[in-house]
């Protein structure tokens, strides 16, 4: 039991999962009368927005390409944390700082994240973000990956013997 002055009493609730709550409050007055009170409660999640973008779908083997994203809380989210993470659908890619399948922490607001297509052909990655309450959000980018194609000639006077130090022309 603990005291509280008369007709006044403040109790803070902090959910630690989402859902239905209930919370039976029980009260005595000095005469040992006892009121209890039912309060249902329900948790939610708060909402927030995701998204990661790429202004350019074709991209080229091995050449780093720049990602914008964004997590903005749809109202006023303290103590809120958020985080992301990448997983490889189709094709080959290296993301910076990242692992497959691994969450880091994000902030909110832009940022931006490179990537690096490893295979040439269709990629497919999907980017999930989710928040500390466990709300889940997903955003799939697709890329054609090109494989740049390059002939090279070559041509020489064929020696069978040649010093060493000594210059060969190679055209």
């Amino acid at each position: 039991w603990y005291s509280i002055s008369n007709l006044t009493g403040q109790l803070e609730f902090t959910p630690t999962s989402l859902g239905n709550h209930q919370i039976i409050l029980n009260f005595r007055n000095q005469f040992g009368v006892i009121k209890n009170v039912n309060l249902n409660l329900t948790s939610v999640s708060q909402d927030y927005t995701f998204t990661a973008t790429s202004n350019q779908n074709d991209l080229i083997i091995n050449q780093l390409k720049t990602l914008d994203f964004n997590i903005t809380p749809v109202t006023q989210s303290a103590g809120i944390d958020y985080f992301v993470k990448y997983e490889i659908l189709q094709g080959s890619a290296t993301v910076n700082g990242m692992q497959p399948n691994t969450y880091i922490s994000a902030n909110t607001g832009n940022w931006s994240n490179g990537i690096t297509p490893t295979a040439g052909g269709q990629l497919t990655i999907k980017f999930t973000a989710k928040n500390s309450n466990g709300l889940l959000k997903e955003q799939t980018l697709n890329f054609n990956v090109q494989t740049p194609n390059f002939a090279l000639n070559g041509s020489y006077q064929p020696k069978t013997t040649f010093w060493r130090g000594e210059n060969i022309d190679i055209n």
